[in-house]
């Protein structure tokens, strides 16, 4: 993706959704305490990361899929990969429960 190697992880969570996720670990930003967050969490579209978190996927997600049980289907893909770019990340509109 993005000419970067990637590996496969696929996860099932506990509501029979599947997730197909694509990290690479050759990109230099390690998302991997980012899937931390998601241990307790059951966020819209997302994988519920369960277990021990050293055991979760590592690198930069490059892409995910997931499949809902009722046939929905969510993909989201890194379409470009800029690391000199400048960086601005606006908070307000989101929503923290």
């Amino acid at each position: 993706i993005c000419g970067y190697t990637c590996e496969e992880w696929v996860s099932t969570d506990e509501k029979g959704r599947k997730s197909e996720m694509w990290m690479s670990s050759e990109v230099a930003i390690n998302t991997t305490a980012a899937y931390a967050m998601f241990g307790g969490q059951q966020g819209q579209n997302m994988p519920k990361m369960t277990g021990d978190p050293s055991k979760y996927p590592s690198g930069y997600m490059m892409e995910i899929t997931t499949y809902e049980t009722n046939g929905e289907k969510f993909t989201m893909t890194a379409i470009e990969v800029n690391l000199n770019a400048e960086k601005v990340i606006d908070t307000k509109g989101y929503q923290v429960f």
